[in-house]
């Protein structure tokens, strides 16, 4: 069964340094992407390969934790940089066996642009493939776009994360009282595909 690699793309009115920052900055980084709820370096934050731990909570107190390894690249350092990734995960309840991908960012004009591609091996067996293609890599590539919406929010409008997923899931806005800091972490898997599958119940959900 061919996979599809998720890809997206978006403009960000900023400045190359700060959209770099802000991505590259695990704990910048594990604010705004929902594919993570805690980020860990290995060791220091400059050295090539870095290697790391990922968290993503999935509710009721349940994580699955895995491990990654990227390197950065400056092409033109004032135009254009990149990095790429490499992931796996040996969790039970985990989809992604292995897989990689890369950042772009390119300076046009006045706005920078930034793109995601990454594809990884969902685990061995029929069941897992078509779990992956008929749900988890569409949730995936939904929870992308809107962490990028979500990063292109803060950086241009120096707005709370929240206000931004109060526009885009009117459904919660009740969680707009909720501190802006470390909101993408608060949001659980869980809570993400009761959103897509039933909204009516999920919004009722704690987080």
């Amino acid at each position: 069964m061919k996979r599809k690699p998720v890809y997206v793309e978006t403009t960000i009115h900023a400045t190359l340094e700060k959209v770099w920052e802000y991505t590259q900055n695990p704990k910048l980084h594990e604010q705004w992407d929902l594919r993570f709820s805690t980020i860990s370096l290995n060791g220091p934050q400059d050295e090539q390969p870095q290697t790391f731990l990922y968290e993503k909570h999935l509710g009721f107190g349940v994580s699955v934790t895995g491990t990654g390894a990227y390197r950065t690249r400056m092409m033109d350092e004032r135009n254009e940089r990149s990095s790429s990734l490499k992931f796996k995960s040996s969790h039970p309840l985990s989809f992604i066996k292995e897989g990689g991908g890369y950042w772009k960012y390119v300076k046009t004009n006045d706005h920078i642009v930034f793109q995601t591609q990454f594809d990884y091996e969902p685990k061995e067996g029929k069941g897992w493939a078509w779990a992956d293609r008929l749900l988890f890599r569409p949730m995936m590539g939904l929870m992308t776009a809107f962490s990028f919406g979500a990063l292109k929010t803060w950086l241009e409008r120096v707005r709370t994360l929240g206000c931004y997923w109060r526009e885009h899931l009117p459904i919660m806005e009740f969680v707009c009282c909720l501190p802006s800091s470390g909101y993408a972490k608060r949001l659980s898997l869980f809570h993400i595909l009761l959103l897509i599958i039933a909204p009516d119940f999920g919004c009722f959900m704690p987080l």
